[in-house]
């Protein structure tokens, strides 16, 4: 070769590696020869790398045509596939062989077109794309900047180039070496790339959160290496070293890392004069960005992924189908809790979806006849779950496919339903063909249900289309239809069908349509309702129009409170802005309605400890009025903004609940219910699903239930008549509705309806269920329902399509299989019922190997199963006090029970068929390889395991198949931050902690260890040891009153005793394992002052001596006064008790004398003397002057008195000493641990004492146990005292002979309860009821009145009979009158109970003239009194001297009288349908709506006495009211 040979073929390569800097003429006629090797890896690092490796070589010639042009083409290619242990610079085990025909296209030659030594477009042959696209990232690699580069010293410099990536900047580093040597280093980061190809595919709506990253692509990044050799006039390549990595680090890099790693080598072996050119007709010019394959094909089925490389035919999918289906609906329904993980772990799913996905309409509709007429359980589940893999696959054929199966109603109305409702969010590329196609399903003859939840269907597709699109006028067509379908609609429940289909649609003329419905109050204020709530998303995007909307509903006193509440509670959630809270809080510092006020402050209660990063912003705004917002001072059990929420900071990962209740303005009971629940995890924001519930007539319905098994209908007309005398405006009770809205990611997807009518119908349907002689009921439910789905797609430098994916599916099964039977008063059930709940799923990072036909990657599991089985016989014979029953067991399967955790990774490379290409490159390899750490750590741990000789039962809770721990202890460390609650915000709902936690747990579980495999099961099963198989028993209860007919008290003393055994068995039924009898006593005195429990259990068995325990309890409560609101000294409200338990071995039958046990003492006491001038006890000191009171003998009936009485009798604290004996070691050990649990678990801290001042240390205490209490015997002193006002408790302990106190300080509210004390004097379970609404009482005196609804006015008692209270709603059950007297007590009262009256009159001598329907009652009240003498007593009325309290069964209302006051407690069955003085108990302080006329006239009734015209005071009283208020 002559040298200018030599000089063309260095200009050549120079010019095409981008080596020049002088020209950029390539030359021509010349050729080099690389070895080509390219290993890619998918795989984990921790805890050890394992990977799924793919391995290529060959040679690539490259022919130069000039000095723009060149011609590539791959010759001997070879490759290799290998899974397992294997760290990045391992050598796989697995042989090289040659590659297929299927893969000639490879081979094919392809042109290279340059501009300045940069890439301008790749031209082909006609060729599949994955071939297409590997030898685009080949010419990507071949390519430099010429323009820009110099080799003659150390430089950088950043260029852009085309790539396989899109346009990306790139940064080169030139490193002369000396000796001619020159090294180019490039790197470039893909994510900033201009128009990466990547596809992206979530299946939910989802809230972006401004604090924190979106994790919605691969971590990528390239570095190439380039080689040069120079000098001498010549120049050689000789290598080029390419690294590329693409990441998936999900749940901020805290689970398990998935990395694919790709690396590429060419090295030069030759280069010469072409001898043998090319031959290459080029068919098409590519760019060089990497083409990502459509989602649908022209058949509608998800585009191939192999880029052509494997289609298969439509007899192989449906064989593949039929097979997989078949062994996961197996897989299913075999599933039990297992320490197996082959067991637990199934990537069937995944096969199923990707051969559905490939599956067009006419293939899936042949699958689908082989399960459309199923004849066994198995056949209707695959059914179901073709039906539902079908529907979440969202293939264009499959949308087809589900509708052609619905309008030709070729499956059951539930199932079709089911289907519609899950369909549109997973669509994965929604289209407006689509849209269409569908669409017509409505114009099809299908049942009622099914077409009602078909529209919602159709608008959640238009709204996804939308989301895809981005196409306003499709949306406005629709909106428009949706409006003038509502508008038209004259049938209610197509009304709410179409109102939700337009809310659905959210975008273009919804809102303006939505605020059109809310302003016209001629719709129902449900439809109304509805249509303010769906304006959120528009809301949250335009504050000016939320501004317009809301607040005129929010400021209108006129509106309902649903709608004021909505309105506030939209106001709060979609504007950030500290302006718009802080106008909030001063308007609703002057806001009249205290159930919009309890709402609003629940709202900013629950906000204010939130943990959500989309409300972060407005809980710190929340937290901070809170501390100078007023506390409410009515309570609302159904009325409440309560929004909960959980969040581990770490995993980025989180979940949250909101629960908002409106009740009825007048009755209190519910209005609105709305629950909805969400997750956050990946930067996403997620609705899982809500529930709207709107129901009116629920108090009204309970009325006409108890109307309609009431006898006493003649004396109720009575009553009935007497109060419509009275100028009263009557209250016709509501007929019974009910609405229903469910939703799915904010979406309305199904409808329902219900009058009292099918409601009705459904109560008769259970009744006729017990009434039944004999009968079955059967009961199946299976569903596999994808909740979370994120997908994304993106190139590797080696030309290969990289998947991301997370999938978490679940699973559902309910199968009842309940036979029954009656005779008399003996039942029988024959009971076969199993719940499954299943979590599968976790991340996968992929891709698809083409030389070999295989999906390669690796893949983290997670598994969460629940098993609760229940299979067993059992029988009830119920006689009056006297029950025998009797259970039979299958030793088998009834309760089996338990739960299972367990996650693992694991690398794979298989073809879902024979996997042959991984056998021959490597036999020794498996498909699919878990990923575990070596050596001879133990796996597996028992945490406790106990067979329980009580109960026939074995229960365990054990570690298994752990990589990471190695003690218990280590594991226990690691599980601390799942079971950590300190990022819970329960949103002070009572049961919020509860349901959050075990969200949290449920979470959280499946993230430990982060890398790795561990699983935790818990077990309970019918024990081998103890194998019970039946177990009968009998109970009989005995009550004894006190033999006092002459004394009537409020609570009749009496002995009650319920004694009975039980007996456990084995299949022999002369196999007695246990007999468990007991015999319980309660003793009681009149008005339950002293009471004695005594409770005697002895076991027996015959091969155990008997074992007895027993327990004795004494309490003695403080006399009543007669003066029931008197405020006591501290000593005279003290209640006393002991309690003493011993148990141990028995000989004699009686209670063991030196067996274990302890004494305890405890005096109860009240802490109020030192709050004496604080309220309330000052301001009833200053009530007891007013000249109402002054003189009188007994305490103010006042607000403040009542106030002062409850809490001056409310026992906070507790002293006393326990004395135990012989205590078993383990029993101590118990005690330990439970003591280290609530220091773990609550802020204790010690409390000191210097100088008489008592501090509290901010650091928790080390618990130093004195020597005395780790024996068995001891005694230990202790003073408990709970504060009044703050949520702490405070402990004084002491040991005998331990000079030291000990003394703690304990905040409770950490653990999520708020205690109710008990009283000295009133029933702890009434107070409760007081608190939450369940009661109410007012107070009537001769001038004041405190009504119902908690507000006083005062008022001048008339002579004449006043109504007070009364049920002024259809079928009245009571009524209550008062009227002024002369004498020592200037009050009489007259009470309806029905038609029953009883009248109270105090004569000039001081004492009671009491008459009962017109007679007299002879002696009055000195004994008490009932009427009838027999229960259901329409008047229980006991005395204890001036005091009488009157209680009717009939009514449930109570009534407290002096002589001088009344007080009527009412349940709040009567809410907003009671009258009179007292209110009408809707909990409004102002109460005016309902009055009658101004008129005190007396005039005679049909009963001849005097009765006056209700004193409603409707224009006086008002205007006092309202100035009041002020």
């Amino acid at each position: 070769m002559s040298a200018m040979e030599y000089q063309y073929l260095a200009i050549g390569l120079l010019a095409l590696l981008g080596c020049i800097n002088a020209a950029s003429y390539l030359g021509s006629g010349f050729e080099t020869v690389y070895d080509y090797f390219g290993d890619v890896r998918a795989g984990s690092y921790l805890p050890e790398q394992y990977a799924s490796q793919f391995g290529i070589k060959g040679k690539l010639k490259i022919q130069y045509i000039d000095n723009e042009h060149a011609v590539f083409k791959f010759d001997d290619v070879s490759y290799q596939v290998a899974t397992g242990k294997m760290a990045e610079q391992d050598t796989p085990k697995a042989k090289f062989i040659p590659a297929e025909e299927e893969i000639n296209s490879l081979l094919a030659p392809f042109q290279v077109n340059y501009d300045n030594g940069k890439v301008k477009s790749v031209l082909t042959v006609d060729e599949p794309e994955w071939s297409e696209n590997i030898k685009k990232a080949v010419a990507a690699i071949f390519q430099l900047d010429i323009q820009n580069l110099h080799w003659n010293k150390p430089n950088s410099f950043v260029t852009k180039e085309s790539t396989i990536f899109g346009e990306c900047p790139v940064g080169y580093t030139v490193q002369p070496k000396g000796a001619g040597w020159v090294d180019v280093i490039k790197t470039q980061k893909h994510e900033k790339c201009e128009n990466m190809p990547h596809r992206f595919f979530i299946n939910a709506v989802y809230e972006e959160c401004p604090l924190d990253h979106k994790e919605d692509h691969l971590l990528p990044g390239t570095t190439r290496y380039y080689k040069l050799l120079t000098g001498k006039g010549k120049i050689e390549v000789k290598e080029i070293y390419s690294q590329s990595l693409s990441a998936a680090i999900p749940f901020n890099g805290h689970s398990d890392d998935q990395t694919i790693l790709v690396r590429q080598n060419f090295t030069l072996v030759s280069l010469g004069k072409i001898k043998e050119k090319l031959e290459f007709t080029p068919k098409h010019e590519r760019e060089l960005k990497y083409t990502i394959p459509e989602y649908y094909s022209e058949k509608g089925t998800i585009k191939d992924l192999t880029g052509g490389r494997h289609v298969e035919s439509e007899s192989e999918i449906m064989e593949m189908t039929h097979k997989v289906l078949g062994d996961f609906v197996d897989f299913l329904e075999t599933i039990k809790v297992s320490k197996e993980p082959e067991k637990l772990n199934t990537e069937l799913y995944e096969v199923l979806m990707y051969y559905l996905g490939k599956s067009d309409k006419e293939c899936l509709m042949h699958c689908f006849e082989k399960y459309m007429e199923p004849k066994t359980y198995r056949e209707e589940n695959m059914r179901g779950a073709f039906l539902e893999f079908a529907a979440q696959v969202g293939t264009k054929a499959s949308i087809s496919f589900i509708h052609d199966v619905i309008v030709q109603k070729k499956i059951p109305t539930q199932l079709a339903i089911d289907i519609l409702r899950m369909l549109p969010q997973f669509i994965r590329d929604p289209s407006v063909a689509i849209l269409h196609d569908f669409e017509t399903l409505l114009d099809a003859d299908l049942s009622e249900d099914v077409k009602k939840t078909a529209v919602l269907s159709v608008s959640n597709i238009v709204f996804y289309t939308y989301k895809h699109l981005k196409d306003v006028e499709m949306v406005n067509t629709y909106a428009d239809k949706f409006y003038l379908l509502f508008k038209e609609e004259s049938r209610y429940l197509w009304k709410l069908v179409y109102l939700n289909a337009l809310v659905n649609l959210e975008e273009g003329k919804v809102f303006d349509y939505l605020v059109e419905i809310v302003h016209d109050k001629n719709y129902s204020n449900n439809l109304r309702f509805v249509a303010i709530w769906g304006t959120k998303t528009v809301a949250m995007k335009d504050s000016a129009k939320s501004y317009e909307l809301y607040w005129p509903i929010f400021s209108n006193q006129e509106e309902k409170a649903d709608m004021r509440a909505a309105a506030l509670n939209l106001f709060i959630t979609t504007e950030s802005s500290f302006d718009r809270f802080l106008s909030l809080f001063w308007y609703m510092k002057g806001e009249t309605c205290s159930q919009l006020y309890y709402y609003y402050y629940t709202g900013l209660e629950s906000l204010s400890d939130t943990h959500h990063p989309c409300y972060m912003t407005i809980g710190h705004h929340a937290k901070r009025l809170l501390r100078y917002a007023k506390k409410p001072t009515t309570s609302y059990l159904f009325t409440g903004l309560y929004m909960m929420d959980y969040m581990d900071k770490k995993h980025s990962l989180g979940g949250n609940s909101v629960l908002s209740l409106i009740g009825d303005s007048y009755t209190g009971a519910p209005d609105t219910i709305y629950y909805s629940q969400g997750g956050y995890y990946m930067g996403y924001t997620q609705n899982y699903f809500g529930v709207l519930v709107k129901i009116s007539g629920l108090g009204s319905m309970f009325k006409k239930m108890l109307k309609s098994k009431t006898m006493d209908m003649p004396k109720i007309q009575e009553l009935e008549k007497i109060l419509s005398q009275l100028d009263l405006k009557k209250i016709s009770l509501k007929d019974l509705h009910m609405e229903v809205v469910f939703y799915s990611s904010e979406h309305a997807v199904e409808t329902q309806v219900y009058d009292e009518h099918n409601y009705m119908d459904l109560v008769h349907d259970v009744e006729g269920f017990f009434k039944k002689g004999q009968g079955e009921y059967k009961y199946r439910q299976h569903h596999f329902i994808f909740s979370g789905v994120i997908e994304y797609a993106q190139p590797t430098d080696i030309g290969m399509l990289a998947t991301w994916e997370l999938v978490m599916p679940h699973s559902y099964q309910i199968n009842a299989d309940v036979s029954y039977g009656h005779t008399g008063p003996r039942s029988t059930f024959k009971n076969g019922i199993e719940i499954k709940y299943g979590r599968f799923g976790g991340t996968s990072l992929n891709f698809y190997n083409p030389l070999a036909g295989m999906w390669q990657g690796t893949y983290r599991e997670h598994t969460m199963i629940y098993n609760i089985p229940i299979y067993n016989h059992l029988s009830i014979d119920a006689q009056q006090r006297h029950m025998k029953f009797a259970i039979t067991r299958d030793p088998e399967e009834d309760f089996n029970l338990g739960l299972v955790y367990h996650v693992e990774s694991q690398v794979y490379a298989t073809d879902y068929s024979k996997d042959a290409a991984l056998h021959a490159s490597c036999p020794e390899c498996l498909p699919h390889v878990v990923i575990h750490v070596p050596g001879e750590n133990k796996r597996d741990y028992t945490i406790f395991d106990y067979d329980s000789p009580e109960f026939g039962s074995e229960y365990k809770l054990e570690i298994f198949d752990c990589d990471q721990p190695h003690t218990p202890y280590d594991l226990a460390n690691e599980l601390y931050e799942v079971f950590d609650d300190h990022e819970l915000n329960y949103g002070h709902y009572p049961f919020g902690h509860f349901v959050l936690g075990f969200r949290k747990l449920h979470a959280m579980l499946g993230f430990q260890p982060a890398a790795g495999s561990c699983g935790i099961a818990f077990t309970s099963k019918p024990s081998v040891k103890y194998p019970y198989t039946q177990l009968e028993g009998v109970i009989q209860s005995i009550a004894e009153k006190v033999q006092d007919n002459n004394v009537k008290t409020l609570f009749d003393g009496g002995k009650y005793t319920v004694r009975g055994s039980i007996t456990l068995k084995g299949d022999d039924a002369d196999h007695i394992y246990h007999t468990l009898d007991f015999n319980t006593v309660l003793e009681q005195t009149h008005d339950a002052i002293e009471n004695h429990l005594s409770i005697k259990v002895t076991h027996t068995s015959p091969k155990e001596k008997e074992f007895k325990l027993c327990m004795d309890a004494e309490t003695k409560y403080p006399e009543i006064p007669a003066d029931i609101y008197i405020v006591r000294k501290e000593k005279e409200e003290d209640v006393t008790g002991k309690v003493s338990v011993i148990w141990g071995e028995s000989t004699d039958g009686k209670c063991p004398t030196d067996g274990s046990g302890f004494k305890v003492t405890m005096t109860a006491g009240v802490v109020h003397e030192k709050y004496d001038e604080m309220y309330p006890y000052n301001q009833c000191h200053h009530d007891a002057e007013d000249k109402e009171w002054k003189g009188e003998h007994s305490t103010p009936v006042t607000i403040a008195c009542v106030a002062a009485a409850m809490d001056a009798t409310t026992l906070r604290k507790f002293s006393g000493y326990v004395k135990y004996f012989n205590i078993p070691e383990k029993y101590i050990n118990h005690a330990n641990k439970f003591v280290d649990f609530m220091r773990a678990a609550g802020e204790f801290h010690l409390i000191s004492y210097k100088e008489g001042e008592k501090t509290v240390d901010d650091h928790k205490p080390t618990f130093v146990v004195p020597h005395h209490v780790k024996g068995k015997d001891g005694e230990m002193k202790y003073v408990v005292e709970f504060e009044k006002n703050e949520p702490y408790v405070e402990f004084d302990l002491s040991w005998e002979g331990d000079e030291h106190e000990h003394d703690y300080h304990l905040k409770y509210d950490t653990f999520g309860f708020k205690p109710h004390f008990f009283s000295s004097r009133f029933f702890v379970l009434k107070n409760i009821a007081y608190e939450t609404g369940f009661y109410g009482s007012c107070v009537i005196t001769p001038s004041s009145v405190l009504t119902l609804d908690n507000d006083t006015y005062h008022y001048q008692s008339s002579h004449c009979w006043t109504l007070v209270a009364a049920d002024c709603a259809e079928f009245p059950k009571f009524a209550i009158f008062t009227k002024k007297v002369d004498g020592p007590h200037d009050l009489a009262v007259k009470i309806y109970s029905g038609g029953n009256i009883m009248e109270i009159i105090p004569n000039k001598d001081g004492e009671y003239d009491v008459s009962v329907n017109h007679e007299q009652v002879a002696g009055g009240l000195v004994h008490g009194y009932h009427y009838p003498e027999q229960k259901p007593f329409h008047f229980k009325i006991t005395r204890k001297d001036k005091f009488v309290n009157i209680d009717s069964f009939f009514s449930y209302v109570e009534v407290d009288y002096t002589g001088h006051s009344v007080v009527v407690s009412v349940p709040g069955m009567y809410r907003g349908m009671s009258c009179g003085l007292c209110g009408d108990f809707n909990n409004e302080d102002v109460y005016f709506e309902r009055m009658g006329d101004v008129s005190q006239t007396c005039h005679k009734s049909h009963h001849d006495a005097l009765d006056g015209d209700y004193l409603g005071l409707l224009s006086e009283m008002s205007t006092v009211l309202r100035s009041l208020k002020k």
